[in-house]
């Protein structure tokens, strides 16, 4: 045992103090106890572990102070005390030894550490090779001081859910070796200027939101602001090279879609421009953003056709099931901690966890015309299609059957004609469908999925046969078009029952009108049917 330099036990259940041997082995470099239920105080005799490198005692039941004998424990790289009560004196009187000689990481999460943060930051100035620093979910009040700048090698940032007040120093600027900022769920104000993020050119995830800074809030991985009025937010944003999800999604943007969006952001994954007011055509540029995976365009005024590029989409054209991309299994799933709102299959829906495994498109609610082009149905990892309620022509491609991934496709409200691709039986994982409100004429296909889905799906086309209730005629067509029309204020009138009506109400007034106004026809009428009747009876 006294050779043992790596001990991990992390997410067991056991339910005692540390044991006191664990302390007598001096030549242990890792050891990781967190998520159990170890409770009682950290022994002073810890201070004998001094070969140990990573210290790891999170979110166990650990009570009282640090021991001071844990300042002799000079080859400390990382430390992570989350998960229990901690005092801000304990924090600063444990770093003032030779520990800020070599600590690399120190997460400090939900351990309801009150007081000033300037107490923390001040004295972690001293530590040069700190790259990793988390304060998250504690009571920490007052503002970020100025002394963060000195962290220079400071790559994640994370003093989430805090107390924090005032505005973010200048000095956040000098980090240029900051990766990850997580500030949400604070009392931040002020204004955020170029000063903040010129310089920040590594950034890949930021998050400031929930804090009433009142120009913008940055989002979960890029920025979702109310950037009308401040277009050189928009260059902080093409600086950060290395951002691979950018939300910009329900602000009040105008104009074109910038080009330096596929052009300045190469490694981009997740582009989000909902609900804005953007116009023009979808730019070429975009089709240069090989590693996209999820693009929404939806609810803005773009005009123009469907880019025929965006087969160079290569992530939507792979299965991301089978896919070995490490991005998928270090950001999506370790990294990533807030939720992505998709309207997915008719409804809007939360994608956290398995959002590594979804290839979306969605570029509805806009002014798109043309075909849909052949292109598009390359993307063979697509989920989810949505292209409705645009002016879109000419056919469903015939080779929609290829993207056997899909789960959704909506086309509905556009102008499409022919009929339905045969091939779109062989999508078998297909459960959600809308096709409603086009062109579209013919037999809908017998076969499954499609017989699989009601008739809304179908309707406000010339189609026939299951699941609607027209039957189709020798042709394979309706036998009679039906002549429907729109009134002023947007509701459907069918004629051909309007016509039917009318014929009952004519043949009724030729038949009976003459007996209400002519007396002697009356009584012929009914002398007639009381000898008719008396016959009846006698027999």
């Amino acid at each position: 045992m006294i050779v043992l330099r790596e001990l991990d036990l992390p997410s067991n259940n056991f339910n005692s103090i540390i044991p006191d041997w664990l302390y007598s082995l001096s030549r242990l470099e890792f050891l990781d106890l967190s998520v159990n239920k170890f409770h009682g105080t950290i022994s002073s005799a810890i201070g004998n572990l001094t070969s140990i490198i990573d210290l790891n005692l999170a979110f166990n039941n650990i009570q009282d102070r640090l021991p001071k004998s844990m300042g002799k424990l000079c080859n400390l790289r990382i430390i992570d005390f989350s998960g229990f009560k901690l005092e801000v004196l304990e924090v600063t009187e444990l770093l003032s030894r030779c520990i800020s000689d070599g600590l690399e990481a120190l997460r400090l999460e939900g351990n309801q550490i009150s007081g000033q943060l300037a107490d923390v930051i001040d004295r972690l100035g001293e530590f040069k090779h700190l790259t990793s620093l988390s304060l998250a979910n504690n009571s920490f009040s007052g503002s970020i001081p100025e002394s963060l700048g000195r962290l220079a090698s400071l790559k994640q940032l994370q003093l989430n859910s805090n107390e924090l007040t005032g505005a973010l120093p200048v000095s956040l600027g000098r980090l240029t070796m900051l990766e990850e900022l997580r500030l949400s769920g604070n009392e931040l104000d002020g204004v955020l200027s170029e000063d903040h993020f010129e310089n920040l050119t590594r950034l890949s995830i930021i998050d400031v939101s929930g804090n009433p800074m009142v120009i913008f809030s940055l989002s979960i991985y890029a920025t979702t602001a109310c950037l009308k009025n401040y277009p050189y937010l928009y260059r902080i944003v093409q600086s950060c090279t290395e951002l691979i999800g950018a939300d910009l999604g329900e602000n009040e943007l105008f104009g074109s879609i910038p080009n330096w969006m596929g052009e300045k952001l190469p490694k981009l994954k997740v582009l989000n421009l909902r609900s804005n007011r953007f116009s023009d055509h979808i730019p070429f540029a975009l089709c240069a953003l090989a590693y996209l995976q999820i693009l929404d365009l939806t609810y803005n005024n773009l005009s123009g056709t469907i880019p025929k590029c965006f087969n160079n989409f290569s992530i939507m054209a792979t299965d991301l099931s089978l896919s070995n991309n490490v991005f998928y299994t270090i950001f999506f799933l370790d990294t990533f901690e807030e939720e992505v709102l998709l309207v997915m299959k008719g409804k809007m829906l939360e994608y956290s966890t398995t959002l590594h495994l979804v290839a979306y498109l969605d570029l509805s609610d806009n002014h798109l015309s043309g075909d849909i082009p052949s292109e598009l149905t390359s993307l063979l990892g697509l989920r989810s299609l949505n292209l409705s309620r645009n002016q879109l022509s000419g056919k469903i491609p015939k080779e929609i059957g290829k993207m056997k991934l899909l789960e959704s496709i909506d086309l509905s409200v556009n102008e499409l004609s022919g009929e339905i691709p045969q091939t779109m039986s062989s999508l078998t994982f297909l459960s959600f469908l809308n096709l409603s409100h086009n062109n579209m004429s013919g037999r809908i296909p017998s076969s499954p999925p499609l017989q699989s889905f009601n008739g809304s799906s179908f309707v406000g086309n010339h189609l026939c046969e299951p699941p609607l209730d027209e039957n189709c005629g020798m042709s394979g067509e309706l036998p009679s078009v039906r002549n429907v029309v729109e009134d002023a204020d947007g509701l459907e009138v069918d004629w051909f029952y309007v016509t039917i009506a009318l014929g009952f109400v004519a043949g009724f007034w030729d038949r009976c009108g003459p007996l209400l106004f002519n007396k002697g026809w009356r009584f012929v009428y009914f002398d007639f049917l009381d000898r008719i009747g008396h016959k009846l009876w006698s027999c």
